[in-house]
């Protein structure tokens, strides 16, 4: 995807904010996205408050490449490399089984974490300025309609709490697919279908 590169001082300002526990407005490939440092678990629990979204819903973990990913997780298959390698970065969120230094707060207490490498310069560069993963979601209040331009997504977040880097609209307007692995290929499962399709997948 080419699209222009962030504004150096905004991208500054959001890792900034997400370093001192605040949040960021980013977009990506798909639609605009609301993010926290995933290590801190008081700004993930701002995110789920400002947000108003269920506690039972995980957050995906928003990573610059499949080796940034693998330190997430305690398992990964050969599965998983040959699609980050086909389909990253891009709009698929695949669900393994977390390491143990994944925080509870981002799996909702699960035993597995969403990883997501998005497809946009902007939000990439964000990842690399905080240098560590994003725990993100859609910018938008729960049950809400996606944002897919800053304007739209700074209408549902306080200015005191969040930090803006600004990008293209995002072309796509649909949530990333979300696939979740299995012990084998037959139980591979589309928990949320997206661009990617199940047969780009070659799971129909």
């Amino acid at each position: 995807m080419t699209t222009p590169a962030a504004d150096p001082a905004a991208l500054a300002r959001a890792a900034g904010a997400l370093r001192a526990g605040r949040l960021a407005l980013f977009p990506t490939e798909t639609v605009f996205g609301v993010g926290a440092d995933l290590f801190s678990e008081a700004a993930v629990d701002l995110l789920y408050r400002v947000k108003r979204r269920p506690r039972s819903r995980p957050l995906l973990a928003h990573v610059r490449d499949a080796v940034m990913a693998r330190r997430l997780v305690c398992d990964w298959p050969a599965r998983a490399q040959a699609l980050t390698e086909r389909f990253w970065p891009g709009p698929l969120a695949l669900i393994l089984p977390r390491a143990a230094g994944v925080p509870d707060t981002i799996t909702a207490g699960g035993t597995t974490v969403g990883l997501r490498c998005p497809d946009h310069p902007v939000a990439l560069a964000l990842i690399e300025a905080l240098g560590g993963p994003i725990a993100g979601t859609s910018a938008n209040e729960h049950g809400e309609p996606p944002a897919s331009t800053i304007h739209e997504a700074r209408r549902w977040f306080p200015q005191g709490v969040v930090e803006a880097v600004d990008g293209p609209p995002a072309p796509a307007g649909a949530p990333s697919t979300v696939l979740l692995l299995g012990e084998d290929p037959s139980a591979d499962r589309i928990l949320r279908e997206g661009p990617i399709t199940a047969e780009l997948l070659g799971l129909e």
